[in-house]
């Protein structure tokens, strides 16, 4: 397995074990980010993204078996915008008054700044994933 196949199935797998967590137990996902308790309307959103999470989980674990060039050609950039404005909306979260900074902050900043230029890179080649098909 080369290297870039190897960062997506780790991007891919720490998608999956927090998507598993949010959809499971949404305050204690919620808990690591804001003070206050999360409304009813808060869990059902929470919810809502870690089923995201697990979207993003699978279509990656898919593209890694079946997907050829074409398919991380399209997928990536989409991808890549996606995680900059996920980035963009957690910043923007973790500024409100109930928001905290706290490990779990941290970890995902750091996270998307490590995958998405490596993202960027594979997207600039697609073959680089793709077994040289592209």
């Amino acid at each position: 397995m080369n290297p870039w196949r190897a960062a997506l199935y780790v991007d891919a797998l720490l998608a999956a074990i927090p998507a598993v967590l949010v959809v499971a137990t949404p305050q204690r996902y919620a808990d690591l980010y804001f003070h206050a308790k999360l409304t009813e309307e808060g869990l059902a959103f929470t919810r809502g993204l870690g089923t995201t999470y697990a979207a993003y989980a699978a279509m990656i674990f898919v593209g890694l078996r079946r997907g050829n060039a074409h398919f991380w050609h399209v997928y990536l950039p989409v991808a890549v915008f996606a995680d900059l404005f996920y980035l963009a909306t957690f910043l923007y979260g973790v500024t409100l008054a109930s928001a905290y900074w706290g490990p779990s902050t941290l970890i995902n900043i750091l996270y998307n700044l490590v995958f998405v230029p490596i993202k960027c890179l594979i997207a600039a080649r697609p073959s680089r994933v793709a077994g040289g098909t592209g």
